[in-house]
């Protein structure tokens, strides 16, 4: 925590202790805001996100949509490698992927592209459910999106002709 000083330090660690004694009761929304806050701030407390990934794993069918993106992204931002917690948000990701928001398709693009594992299904699944929703997409998801089918060398013309045109 660059920049943070021995005060802030200190106040993380009693918050990172008191969520550890308690992961165990929380619900899945909560599991990934407390991965995202986390991945946030750019704390990495490797024991806090291991708790967390393992109840993640043990309720990933009761996350929302939003819930997995913000797993998803939280553990990708802090560049934590968990295949099986990815493989699992992926199985939850392509049973659920119609519907999902532009917010939601951006972050889980980037997030298994920036992990590595960013599968052509699924994200021939998060592709063909973005396309049409493209004019609702901001400036920043474009970016999060093109830049995810990028870095793993997928295409997908008819999505990239959509962002082409707005």
């Amino acid at each position: 925590m660059a920049q943070w000083s021995s005060k802030e330090d200190d106040l993380m660690e009693a918050i990172t202790e008191a969520v550890l004694k308690k992961v165990d009761e929380f619900q899945p929304g909560p599991l990934a805001m407390t991965a995202w806050a986390y991945s946030n701030l750019q704390v990495r407390n490797k024991h806090l996100m291991f708790a967390i990934a393992e109840m993640s794993r043990l309720k990933i069918n009761k996350f929302r949509k939003e819930d997995l993106a913000h797993l998803a992204w939280a553990f990708a931002n802090l560049k934590i490698q968990d295949k099986e917690l990815f493989s699992l948000m992926a199985s939850e990701v392509m049973k659920g992927v119609t519907g999902m928001q532009p917010p939601e398709l951006a972050n889980i693009a980037w997030a298994f592209s920036k992990n590595n594992f960013a599968s052509s299904g699924i994200m021939k699944m998060i592709a063909d459910e973005a396309t049409p929703k493209i004019g609702n997409f901001k400036s920043a998801e474009i970016t999060m999106l093109t830049w995810a089918y990028a870095v793993v060398a997928q295409r997908h013309a008819p999505m990239m002709s959509q962002i082409g045109d707005k």
